[in-house]
């Protein structure tokens, strides 16, 4: 699978760009702010729907220089071929609204697109893998989840969705310095949403964990001169029920 064209719309530093890219090994060179990472983010956005670089995607619409209006959104086409296969896909970034996409010219969901363009990122961003917090290596093995399975992209978007109104009713309650009984029943269906939802997404890391396996302590071993057999220890939580 290779992009064989790429065109930008409004997008970080470009106006507008139509790119033609052939088999291969492509390099970008140019000075520094000329907008070289731009292109990669931009190919990886339409893998991922999301920026190695950024959480919020409306840094990634085009900022108009004084006397201009400001675009409302900026659009990332890409034509794929896989073997004889040719594909086109596009994804509208609308600043403070849900996000439009097309494959083939149709419109569909965003996330419909994923796994259609596959892209594997190397950036110096990658240290916060080691330096951040551990939510960003949980992050980080969702995307895997999502690229290695686009249909679990709709559990990982629930998970979150849940979680983050679990988290404001805990915050009212708090404020509230009260819990009513409201509140706790709501609090409960919360409670059972996310564990349906944390426990698919887990088994899909744990996966992918399994996966990796192999070819990380094979890294691993080059890096420290053993066998890598070493590398992972199986993790255990001791647990005995407690009678209610």
């Amino acid at each position: 699978m290779y992009v064989s064209d790429l065109s930008l719309d409004d997008f970080r530093s470009y106006h507008n760009l139509v790119l033609s890219l052939e088999p291969g090994p492509s390099a970008f060179v140019g000075s520094n702010g000329q907008g070289k990472t731009n292109l990669i983010e931009a190919i990886v956005y339409l893998a991922t729907l999301s920026s190695h670089r950024i959480g919020a995607d409306t840094a990634l619409v085009r900022r108009a220089v004084p006397g201009q209006s400001q675009p409302a959104g900026a659009v990332v086409r890409a034509r794929t071929v896989h073997g004889e296969r040719p594909s086109v896909l596009e994804i509208e970034i609308i600043a403070g609204k849900a996000n439009r996409a097309r494959l083939n010219r149709g419109s569909c969901r965003p996330r419909d697109l994923l796994g259609v363009l596959r892209a594997v990122v190397f950036a110096p961003e990658d240290l916060s893998l080691v330096r951040a917090e551990p939510g960003v290596r949980r992050a980080f093995l969702d995307d895997l989840v999502v690229t290695l399975r686009p249909s679990l992209a709709g559990v990982r978007n629930e998970h979150d969705k849940i979680l983050a109104q679990r988290a404001s009713l805990l915050k009212s309650a708090r404020a509230a310095r009260s819990s009513t009984a409201s509140m706790l029943s709501t609090l409960e269906v919360w409670d059972a949403q996310l564990a349906t939802a944390a426990a698919r997404l887990i088994a899909a890391r744990v996966d992918v964990m399994r996966r990796l396996r192999p070819w990380v302590a094979a890294a691993y071993g080059t890096v420290s001169g053993s066998s890598g057999e070493a590398f992972a220890r199986p993790a255990r939580l001791p647990f005995e029920p407690v009678d209610s």
